[in-house]
C-alpha cells in the first residue's frame, strides 16, 4: 500500500514537470532529460541448478542525452573515461533520415538516484511518423552498454539479460540476477526540447 501511495504522488509530481514531447518532424532532440520510475521490477537468479525468482526493487532514474564526449585520444589518455566507450564506438554524430522515419545515434547517461555514478549507453534515436495524425513519434532504444528503452514522456523498460541463452552450469552459480523494471519517464521542465 505505501508503494502505492508514493508511486501515485512521484507520479503527481513528474506530471507536474512534464513537458509535451513533439517529434520536430523527425530532427534529433537537442536535448534529453527525463526523469524514469519503474512501477514494477522482477528477477531471477540461477541457484543449486535452477532459476529461482528475484525480489527487486523499483528504482528511480535520471536519464539525460550526454552533450559534450570526449575522443578516442582523450580516453587513451585518461582510462576513467573508458564508460564513454560504447558511444564513441557507435559514432554518435552519424545518423539517417527519411520521409517517414529517422535514426540518430545518442550517448544516454542513466543515473539511479542514490549511486553515485550513472551507466554510459550507447543508444539509437528513433523517430517515426504517425500515419493517422503526421505526429511524429521519439523511442530511444539502448542496448551497448546496458538494456533500456524510453520513450520521452511515456513508457520504459530497463533490464539486465545475460549474453547466453543456456542456464549456467551448477558449478557456475551466479550471483548476475536477470532483472527487468518497467515505468514512466516524464521531462524535466526544458528537458527535452524541439
Amino acid at each position: 500500500m505505501r508503494r502505492t501511495q508514493t508511486t501515485a504522488v512521484t507520479a503527481v509530481a513528474l506530471v507536474g514537470l512534464a513537458i509535451q514531447v513533439a517529434g520536430g518532424g523527425g530532427e534529433r532532440l537537442p536535448s534529453i532529460l527525463q526523469v524514469c520510475v519503474a512501477d514494477e521490477a522482477t528477477g531471477f537468479s540461477w541457484k543449486d541448478g535452477g532459476w529461482i525468482p528475484t525480489g527487486i526493487k523499483p528504482e528511480t532514474y535520471v536519464v539525460s542525452k550526454v552533450e559534450d564526449l570526449p575522443t578516442m585520444a582523450d580516453i587513451k589518455a585518461d582510462l576513467s573515461l573508458a564508460f564513454y566507450a560504447p558511444c564513441l564506438l557507435d559514432r554518435p554524430e552519424m545518423g539517417r533520415a527519411w520521409a517517414e522515419a529517422a535514426i540518430y545515434n545518442v550517448c544516454i547517461a542513466v543515473h539511479r538516484v542514490g549511486s553515485d555514478s550513472p551507466d554510459i549507453m550507447g543508444c539509437q534515436e528513433v523517430h517515426t511518423k504517425d500515419d493517422d495524425s503526421d505526429d511524429w513519434k521519439v523511442k530511444v532504444n539502448c542496448v551497448k552498454g546496458g538494456n533500456l528503452a524510453f520513450e520521452p514522456n511515456g513508457p520504459f523498460q530497463q533490464g539486465h539479460f545475460h549474453g547466453f541463452l543456456r542456464p549456467p552450469k551448477d558449478s557456475l552459480d551466479t550471483n548476475d540476477t536477470l532483472w527487468v523494471e518497467v515505468g514512466t519517464c516524464a521531462s524535466f521542465a526544458g528537458g527535452v526540447t524541439q
